[in-house]
């Protein structure tokens, strides 16, 4: 038998906090009131008050059953959760559980756990969660180890170097500091981020869902805004080989439209972006413009240095796979806009390409305010400059998997007939990821469980490959690499 998950109590015993008992002793101790007026005014017994006041007592009472675990040994097990999370290496309620009971054997508590399942109970699990509310259960994303190894302390703070010479050097002001990126749409609407389930009939395998088509067309959608929450119009790229007027129907003011084979960005319309961009910004050499952007290999070719040389561009990169935490576009930005979009379509009707232009506007409309902008610079660090934006806490993922990464040393492949090569350097490539908590991973015995493990035992990508553009170029590049 389980316990109401929401219990609402029948009886006013012990409803008073400690904060409401203190307010109480200091209102009859220093102010001499009494105390049966005390205990009307706070809804505390007379009886309790004259005790307290009698021992010297603020502790109170617990009702109901004792805990498993200590206030202390909560918090310790609270922490542990958490930095779990902060690994990437989030665990389920399941884990949590047996997490419990394990810690609970190991400390030699006394405890009223199912000891066949090895597992604390659902009922305890939600208390410790009421008394712990630091822990919520959420939806996780999935992070790519580069996402996680490159986020580091050395890559970033390089890259605040190069942003503050640049800074330095041509006084850039909030408004002539600017940051681009793409996003990619889709004619299809997803189902909505918090709506995961729906109620229907028993029996039934499948429950659809309207949606405008089973296969959508991805569109690419370019912004840019500046420090200052001034925003570019937007520029569409739509895989088409020819553009059509319709396609700009309802469109954003200013808006630039564009076509290619996949609906990508290449290095042709990154070129004819920066025109629009050039354009609406307006640089000259006596006030140029600070451009930052990730560096997608799209983004650096000889005719866009050119282009950037003449017009007084400045471009700042940003390290590889760090756009989560260090785009201000990223940050503030698409996220609502996306959602907004969602919103702005509606499943009954099937959306075209020529529809896109309109909701996009629309969707613009409602996100696009100054302070996103504003904000989205300042929670990245870029502008106001602020190199300590993130503490080490935030690059403990980077530096757990650093020293998880085991390098493994060729082996020498020799024949009867050739004579021994010489030891090659260890290969990049050649990296096995462990789990840094390997006293949280269970059996793997299902065949989804031991997939799982292939795919995070699976050896990373080799790193970005460094560029050799000239020195005298305006670009202030970390890491370019060749795809982006």
């Amino acid at each position: 038998m389980h316990m109401p998950r929401n219990y609402v109590r029948k009886t006013v015993i012990n409803s008073y906090n400690k904060e409401s008992l203190q307010n109480a002793l200091n209102a009859v101790i220093n102010d001499g009131r009494k105390i049966r007026e005390v205990g009307r005014c706070f809804n505390i017994p007379e009886s309790t008050l004259r005790k307290k006041i009698s021992l010297n007592q603020l502790k109170t009472s617990r009702l109901g059953r004792k805990p498993v675990f200590t206030e202390e040994l909560e918090a310790e097990l609270t922490e542990y959760v958490l930095m779990l999370a902060k690994l990437f290496y989030g665990i389920t309620p399941k884990k949590l559980r047996h997490l419990a009971y394990r810690y609970a054997d190991e400390k030699n508590i006394s405890h009223n756990f199912n000891k066949e399942r090895q597992l604390a109970g659902k009922d305890g699990l939600y208390d410790f969660l009421k008394r712990n509310p630091k822990i919520s259960l959420r939806q996780p994303e999935g992070t790519s180890l580069n996402r996680i190894a490159a986020f580091n302390a050395d890559e970033t703070k390089r890259f605040y170097s190069n942003l503050k010479n640049v800074i330095e050097k041509f006084k850039f002001q909030a408004n002539r500091i600017f940051n681009m990126d793409e996003t990619g749409l889709t004619t299809i609407q997803k189902k909505c981020p918090k709506v995961s389930k729906v109620y229907g009939p028993k029996g039934v395998k499948k429950v659809g869902a309207a949606i405008s088509a089973e296969r959508g067309r991805t569109i690419t959608a370019v912004f840019c805004m500046s420090a200052s929450g001034y925003y570019i119009p937007p520029m569409l790229i739509y895989p088409r080989k020819r553009m059509a007027p319709m396609l700009q129907n309802n469109g954003p003011i200013g808006a630039s439209y564009m076509c290619s084979k996949n609906g990508w960005i290449n290095s042709e319309l990154f070129l004819d972006w920066l025109h629009h961009f050039q354009k609406h910004a307006k640089p000259t050499e006596s006030d140029p413009i600070l451009l930052v952007l990730d560096n997608c290999s799209s983004h650096i070719s000889i005719e866009a240095y050119n282009f950037c040389r003449e017009n007084h561009i400045h471009m700042v990169s940003l390290p590889p796979h760090t756009s989560d935490n260090l785009q201000p576009l990223v940050l503030t930005i698409f996220s609502p806009f996306k959602n907004a979009l969602y919103l702005t379509s509606t499943g009954h009707e099937k959306i075209m390409d020529y529809d896109l232009a309109e909701l996009l506007n629309k969707a613009f409309m409602k996100v696009a305010a100054m302070e996103k902008a504003v904000s989205g610079f300042r929670c990245s660090g870029i502008y106001p400059l602020d190199p300590d934006k993130f503490n080490e806490n935030v690059f403990a993922p980077a530096k757990q998997m650093s020293e998880f990464l085991i390098v493994e040393s060729p082996s020498k492949h020799r024949t009867p007939n050739s004579s021994p090569t010489p030891e090659s350097p260890p290969n990049p490539s050649n990296r096995i990821h462990n789990s840094p908590i390997p006293e949280c991973q269970e059996n793997l015995n299902s065949p989804k469980d031991q997939q799982a493990s292939h795919m995070l035992n699976r050896q990373p990508p080799p790193p970005p490959v460094q560029s050799n553009l000239p020195s005298t170029c305006n670009f202030v590049e970390n890491h370019l690499p060749s795809t982006c």
